[in-house]
């Protein structure tokens, strides 16, 4: 029977909301999660690093309705006055617990998304700082507010060193973060004897490919260029993701490095990577006759 395990890329990528109240984070956190969940071969974690996890429950009251998302409003902002109040809005034990929250899904998750709550602030620094750590790819997002104001967050990232993306909320804005990231799907098989792990990278040329094998980690790098923009050509719409692209997978076991094959036909990389010889075993006969 040949089986399948979900390979891990190279790649990481953190994508990190921020902005003022009303700008409309909760809703494209849901959006970006729903698109992220239909790319099966990621690891994905969207986290609402808020102590009072508000932007939650007014998002979901609005889809209810317009009267129920009224009342949560009122009542989210009577829960947040009473948290902050009482000095627990961002209590040291919640800062703490969330950064390691953080730090942990930095390292295991594929594509991370974070929502930051509350106001531009040192705390907020502390909690992203284990992902800023991480190696990853960080894109740091500001979505303006109704009055096309950032509440601080702009200087919070230039802070940091970080220039961020600065957009306002729309139904399509989803779908082009993701596009900005998306990293090519790949299947990795195992059969009795071998290996095989195939790659979607249509519009790749083979020379821009890059294929190395180091100890049981195999890496795939590439580039997709985008062609020459022509002076009378216009673009009403482009979906087609034009950047390098790393996948790295971790083999369960060795593989014989001389005996590789490559193949690269209608867009797919296909690779076979036989299993390495196991050590042949030697039965060992018992005497069964004594010395007297």
């Amino acid at each position: 029977m040949r089986k399948q395990f979900a390979p891990a890329t190279g790649r990481r990528v953190i994508i990190i909301l921020s902005g003022p109240p009303k700008a409309g984070k909760s809703r494209l956190r849901g959006d970006i999660g729903n698109l992220l969940r239909q790319m099966p071969w990621l690891n994905i974690a969207v986290l609402i690093a808020s102590p009072d996890m508000e932007g939650q429950w007014v998002s979901d009251s609005w889809r209810v309705g317009e009267e129920r998302g009224r009342a949560a409003e009122e009542m989210a902002r009577e829960y947040k006055r009473t948290v902050k109040e009482s000095g627990h809005f961002f209590s040291p034990q919640w800062v703490e617990r969330m950064t390691r929250h953080i730090e942990g899904l930095s390292k295991w998750a594929d594509i991370l998304v974070l929502d930051l709550g509350g106001l531009p602030s040192e705390e907020n620094k502390q909690i992203v700082a284990p992902a800023l750590a991480s190696g990853a790819i960080i894109i740091p997002i500001v979505l303006l507010g109704p009055n096309r104001d950032d509440g601080g967050w702009i200087q919070f990232w230039r802070d940091l060193g970080y220039e961020p993306d600065v957009v306002t909320y729309s139904e399509n804005l989803a779908q082009e973060i993701i596009n900005s990231i998306k990293t090519p799907p790949m299947e990795v098989v195992e059969t009795a004897d071998a290996y095989i792990v195939r790659l979607e990278i249509p519009g790749v040329r083979p020379e821009d490919i890059e294929v190395t094998l180091t100890g049981d980690t195999l890496t795939i790098k590439g580039k997709r260029e985008r062609s020459e923009e022509q002076e009378d050509e216009t673009y009403h719409l482009t979906e087609r993701a034009y950047d390098e692209f790393v996948r790295s997978i971790t083999l369960p076991s060795a593989v014989d490095p001389e005996n590789i094959s490559v193949d690269y036909k209608d867009g797919v990389l296909e690779l076979r990577l036989p299993k390495a010889q196991k050590e042949l075993s030697r039965r060992i006969p018992i005497n069964t006759t004594r010395n007297t």
